[in-house]
């Protein structure tokens, strides 16, 4: 399959599935199911070609860069795609809602997603976030905990504002340099740099951060998040955040590589900050579904500290962080709900017993719990310690000694859900869960032991996508060496 077909499919794809949703209620679960698997096949099919072609790219249309719409992927951009359609149908293939337009909204949303990582211009980056955003508007809307929707006013809010001072710093791109691709961006600031031309970057940088709930932008997420079921709830959680994470990972390793000293060490100083504070804010909840989507926060803190570092091994750590939160905390938020259902509530004051009545379930949580704290051999322990490592060589002692404290509140909050969930006496009649039900954990937490048994390549693979995404001549000339029609000026 030619590279142009492998870049436009899984954005295509999606978009075709929240069509023919509407087609097909009827067998809206197999369908939906079909189309997440034949994504799956799409995405890895991407992610083979870019660890075999490096950079690939395509012009729709076949008019010349910068000023055609770009399309552009690199084993980064290609794992995170894969990764997220393994999400997806982990997550979605059995959902079950009444609602007809729940479907066809997902599917919009894994279209914003896909076209996020493969975007090569700021505008249609715009367009992808506002289309991924609309449809978790509406999704949070018809699932949400109806006497709590008022908590959506603050997610609504801060995205609003964020998708304005988005345009607004496009503007300043575009005024400033006269483009909005993302390698004539890369090529322009390879001579400009401080001044003028941080004001857009900064811009860009600040919406980022807003969007992938750092702090002190973050009090939305965890008022939104657990409003949803569980599937949904994992789903956001797993995928949303690093969707601005992956754009902060390009804007700072790509587009513009010289950052001065002070933006680094503010980035630092808000790695650490939401690290803790999120990690704090997750041991102070009595619910499960709430100390999970604070973990969401904390974990964003690890992955902005590796790329802060921007070396070679902080970026693998990064990524391999990015990859293995996505697939952990899903795996969770599934979990949670499997032990909502069982006990009747969410809350750990209500719960109990769920080690003798469902071992299988406590097991599920427990090897993913283990991996979420870093213990080894798991696959969060490979991600810290390659980030402490780093961190400690090149003196960012004070980060890596929050990171480190959080890596022990972590494993206290998730020995606070194994009291509170699965040790002690249920004080409820357990409810029985479909066996579909755990097929999504099951998988998601085979991947994660995968991961950290089979380091070598996990690891491997991150690094690999590491070295191209700091590869930036790569990046430049796979952006701009596209098209045929129209003229270059």
């Amino acid at each position: 399959m030619s590279a142009d077909t492998l870049l436009v499919l899984p954005f295509l794809m999606a978009l075709f599935g929240s069509i023919v949703s509407f087609t097909s209620l009827g067998r809206a679960k197999w369908v939906r199911a079909l189309l997440l698997i034949l994504q799956i096949f799409s995405t890895f099919a991407l992610l083979w070609k870019t660890l075999h072609d490096g950079v690939i790219s395509t012009s729709i249309g076949d008019w010349l860069a910068p000023y055609g719409i770009v399309l552009i992927a690199d084993p980064f951009a290609a794992l995170l795609l894969a990764t997220t359609s393994v999400v997806f149908f982990c997550c979605l293939w059995d959902f079950g809602t009444e609602n007809t337009f729940s479907t066809p909204l997902l599917f919009l949303l894994q279209a914003g997603i896909n076209l996020s990582f493969v975007t090569g211009d700021l505008f249609n980056l715009f367009v992808a976030f506002e289309l991924m955003l609309i449809a978790s508007y509406a999704l949070i809307v018809i699932h949400g905990t109806k006497n709590k929707l008022d908590n959506l006013f603050s997610y609504l809010l801060v995205n609003v504002i964020a998708s304005f001072l988005y345009l607004i710093a496009i503007a300043l791109f575009y005024g400033y340099t006269g483009t909005l691709n993302l390698a004539a961006l890369a090529l322009f600031f390879q001579e400009h740099s401080g001044g003028v031309a941080l004001l857009p970057v900064l811009g860009i940088l600040l919406v980022m951060l807003i969007k992938s709930g750092v702090f002190p932008f973050y009090f939305w997420l965890p008022d939104a998040y657990p409003l949803l079921p569980a599937r949904l709830a994992a789903l956001f959680g797993g995928t949303l955040s690093k969707v601005g994470m992956y754009v902060i990972f390009r804007l700072w390793l790509t587009v513009y590589p010289h950052p001065e000293s002070w933006l680094s060490n503010g980035l630092l100083v808000l790695a650490a900050l939401t690290m803790f504070l999120g990690v704090m804010g997750a041991v102070s909840q009595s619910s499960v579904k709430a100390i999970l989507c604070y973990h969401v926060l904390s974990q964003v803190g690890y992955i902005l500290f590796a790329m802060t570092l921007s070396v070679s091994l902080a970026v693998t750590a990064g990524i391999f962080f990015i990859v293995h939160n996505m697939v952990v905390k899903s795996s969770l938020l599934l979990i949670g709900g499997i032990a909502k259902e069982h006990c009747g509530s969410g809350y750990l004051k209500k719960m109990g017993g769920l080690w003798q009545s469902n071992p299988l379930l406590g097991s599920l949580f427990l090897l993913q719990a283990l991996a979420l704290a870093g213990l080894p051999p798991f696959s969060g322990f490979w991600a810290k310690y390659l980030l402490f490592f780093e961190g400690v060589a090149l003196k960012a002692y004070v980060t890596v000694a929050v990171g480190l404290v959080t890596s022990f509140l972590t494993l206290f909050s998730m020995i606070k859900i194994w009291g509170g969930a699965f040790q002690g006496k249920g004080k409820y009649p357990s409810a029985s869960v479909k066996k579909s039900a755990y097929y999504g954990p099951i998988i998601l937490t085979l991947i994660t032991l995968s991961m950290g048994i089979l380091a070598q390549y996990s690891v491997g693979l991150s690094q690999i996508a590491a070295n191209t995404l700091l590869d930036r001549d790569a990046y430049i000339a796979a952006g701009l060496n596209v098209g045929s029609k129209g003229e270059k000026v």
